[in-house]
Parts: C-alpha cells; structure tokens; sequence
C-alpha cells in the first residue's frame, strides 16, 4: 500500500514562519501590529455585506489609534517645547552672568578696583597737575580729598614729636584767610550747617551782592532776628520751639519769592544781573538747607562756637578738622584767593609729608 506524506508544503511553513518572526519583532518592539485577512472572492451578498462592515469598523478602529498617537505626539512635543524654553531662559543669564564676570576680570571693573582707580587717579592729579588744579574754580573736593589723606599722617608725625621737622611746610593762616574759610559740619547735601573758620557761628549771613539791594532790608533783618532766637533757644532749651521754626521759615521763603519779584525774567536777559540773581538765587538754596538743618540737628555744639578755630598753622587746623569732624564748605564771594592759597598748602604738606615720617620701629632697630 501506498504511504502518504504527512508533512506541510514547504511554502506553507516559510509563510508561517514569517509570521512568527514579524509578531515577535512587534512585540519586542512594542509596536501595533494589524492583522489583515484577505478578502474573500466570489462570496454570497451575505457575506459581502459582513466583509464591508468589517472593514469600516476597522478603519475607525485605525483612525482612534492614530488620533491618540497624535494626540500623545503633540503632547510630548507641548512638554519638549516648554523644557526648550526653560532652557533658553537659563541659558539667557548665565550667558549673562559669564559676560559680567569676564567684561570686569578684563577691565578691571570691580567696585574695589574702581575705588583704587578714582584713589591713584587723584592722587596723581594733585601730584603732578598743580596748574590744573589752581584752574579749578571751586576746589572744595580737593581740599577735603587731601583732608582725609593728610589726617592720619600728619596727627602721627605731631604726636610722634616730629612736628619740629614741619616749619618750611606748617604754613600760617593769617585772620584775614580764617575769615574766608568756611566749614561744614558734614551733613547730607542741600541739608548743612555752614560756618566761617574764624568764628563758628552757624546760619552766618555774608548776603550776596543781589540781596544787599535796599528792598530785601526788612527781609534780611526779620531772618537774622529770627536766626537769633532759634539760637538762644537752643542753646537754652536744646531744642526749638514752633513760633521760633515756623518764623525763620517764612522768612527764608518770603527772601525767595521776593528774589524772583526783584529779578524778572526780561532784566535777566542781560548777563551781570543774571549773574547777580544766580547767585543771590544759590545763597539762598544753601541757606534753605542750613535752616533745614539747624532745626532737626540734636547737636548743640555747632550753636555755641565750640568749633570755632583758634589755632594759627595749617597742622593745627588739620588736627583741629579731624577731631570735630568737619569738611571745607565752598568759598563765598571773595575767597577764591584764599582757597587757593590753602590747597597749595595742603598739596605741598601732602608730597612732602612722607619724607618726615617717623621710620618704622623695625628699621630703627636694624640702623642701631
């Protein structure tokens, strides 16, 4: 008898192999995978009409996946966009940041080497550039800048008993220069009491040329009489009362509203009374302030002429600053010459001063 084979076609077993292969690829690729019947040929209505169902509930099958696909994309790319920006912003400062610190590591900057540079720039300044600086119409920030260099110095080499190696550079002040020197009790700007060197006296009145005029006479004298009482009051009370307040700062402002009465806008036109207003005009500014500060100081001294100046040398006046604490104040009218005169004093005690110092312990020991 015949025997049959019961083996498959070998066609039919390399379909069905790559069957296996292509399921098991999506499943560890973790990939959809569709299985897709072929159609049937030469069917009954029937199951025509079962074959076109199918595929339409198939296609919305296809189409509700690929939706959320897409809606998972999208959603993932919404995540990567807002991460993308975040990114930016940090990338955005510390790109600035490393700009900054190399821009200052490269110039130098920093708030510690720009204090040095504004240090050796004036120094330097007051060194070499003396016709420069007698240029200046207003020397104040000089004056105080050699000051604050002179303080420390100068008090060391007189209390260290070198003060007799200083005549050619302790220069004198004669009255007349102490007279043209005004102080400042170094309060804020546009709030300072100011005073003559000679005299101490606060809220003194040296009136500008504009308001020596004969119509501000009754003003000038309602100011100082009301100057006076605030004074006394102080020095007695320690404080000043409301009438005494309120009186001086009317008086202030009636001396301000009658300067622009006095001095229109057409006679401003010409340049000496413009000049002239300008500077009644700047008296007065500084004088609102010194009223301002006169009333809300706690500090009495500067009412009863303690700080008035009763040396004669240019080192006396130097200890004399530093131990009240006080700063130059501009020149008034007329004292340009002798501030000039000062600060040429001050610049040849400050190049000169290092050369008289005391030698340091260390080197005296080693010459012995």
């Amino acid at each position: 008898m015949a025997q049959h084979s019961t083996r498959l076609p070998w066609c039919v077993g390399l379909a069905f192999g790559l069957g296996i292969a292509v399921f098991s690829a999506d499943v560890i690729l973790a990939q959809p995978y569709h299985y897709i019947v072929p159609r049937g040929r030469g069917a009954t209505p029937l199951s025509t009409v079962i074959e076109a169902q199918a595929d339409l509930v198939y296609s919305q099958g296809q189409f509700l996946e690929s939706a959320a696909i897409a809606r998972r994309i999208h959603a993932e790319a919404y995540a990567q966009e807002i991460q993308n920006s975040i990114e930016e912003v940090k990338a955005y400062f510390e790109r600035r940041r490393i700009n900054r610190e190399t821009v200052l590591a490269e110039k130098g900057n920093r708030p510690d080497i720009i204090r040095a540079k504004k240090q050796e720039a004036m120094e330097s300044y007051i060194k070499k550039d003396l016709h420069e600086l007698l240029k200046q119409a207003d020397v104040t920030k000089q004056l105080n800048w050699l000051l604050a260099e002179l303080c420390g110095p100068a008090m060391s080499v007189q209390y260290l008993g070198r003060g007799d190696s200083l005549p050619e550079l302790n220069d004198s002040l004669s009255e007349d220069a102490k007279a043209q020197i005004w102080l400042t009790d170094g309060g804020s700007a546009g709030r300072r009491l100011e005073f003559k060197l000679s005299d101490g006296k606060v809220l003194d009145t040296p009136w500008p040329s504009g308001l020596r005029r004969e119509r501000f006479e009754s003003l000038r004298k309602e100011f100082e009489a009301a100057r006076d009482e605030l004074i006394k009051e102080i020095e007695a009370n320690g404080q000043v009362s409301d009438a005494t307040r309120d009186r001086l700062m009317l008086a202030t402002n009636q001396l301000l509203v009658t300067l622009e009465e006095a001095f229109p806008d057409v006679d401003r036109k010409d340049s000496s009374i413009f000049l002239e207003y300008h500077a009644a005009r700047l008296y007065l500014k500084s004088l609102v302030g010194q009223v301002n500060r006169a009333i809300s100081t706690n500090d009495r001294t500067v009412f009863t002429g303690a700080l008035r100046f009763q040396g004669t040398t240019i080192l006396e006046l130097i200890q004399h600053m530093y131990q009240s604490g006080l700063m130059f104040a501009p020149h008034k009218e007329g004292g340009e010459r002798v501030y000039k005169n000062l600060v040429q004093s001050l610049r040849n005690l400050y190049i000169n001063l290092p050369t008289v110092r005391p030698a340091p312990a260390g080197d005296s020991a080693g010459k012995k």
